[in-house]
């Protein structure tokens, strides 16, 4: 039985996935594992935002205020781990990445790219009605991942999920005692 090793654990900043991030670090903690927290923005709004405005009119204007976007993002991203993640970053085996694109295309490449073995990620619950329950970026990261990949709830319901943050594992505690045998 193959063993997490990698996790990535995507984040739009909100709230919302910080229960999924804390999750992935928790778990990347017991199993040792290297945790890839990672944040992807749509360029797409900015640069059609910039063009209209006359900020970016041209390719290296444009390509200029990208990477100032991706800065900024980088930021917010840090500013994230410090007020959710405070408390675990100690012997965390943690890197942190923030690249423009569609996040749930960017997410599944990142997972073939780095050999991710576990995605853990976290539901809003916003989206349209099919997608109440788990999100359109979750259902299609879900569709296209090629390794398993763990839905945290972003909020518990009537006693059908358990909090995660009692750190206690007890289905990866089964399957990692029954690989160890």
């Amino acid at each position: 039985m193959d063993v997490f090793k990698k996790i990535l654990a995507p984040t739009d900043l909100s709230p919302f996935s910080a229960k999924g991030v804390r999750y992935a670090c928790k778990l990347a903690k017991v199993l040792q594992a290297q945790v890839t927290i990672a944040h992807v923005f749509k360029t797409a709004e900015y640069l059609s935002a910039a063009r209209d405005v006359g900020i970016a009119s041209t390719r290296t204007e444009t390509e200029n205020l990208l990477v100032r976007v991706q800065d900024g993002h980088k930021r917010l991203l840090q500013q994230f781990v410090d007020r959710h993640l405070y408390d675990l970053k100690v012997d965390l085996d943690m890197e942190q990445v923030v690249e423009p694109g569609e996040p749930h295309a960017v997410l599944i490449n990142w997972a073939k790219a780095k050999g991710i073995d576990l995605i853990v990620i976290s539901t809003h619950g916003r989206s349209a009605l099919p997608r109440v329950l788990i999100g359109s970026v979750t259902e299609r990261v879900l569709r296209s991942s090629p390794c398993p990949v763990v839905v945290i709830p972003s909020h518990e319901r009537s006693g059908l999920f358990r909090s995660v943050d009692a750190g206690n594992f007890p289905v990866i505690d089964r399957y990692f005692r029954r690989a160890r045998s």
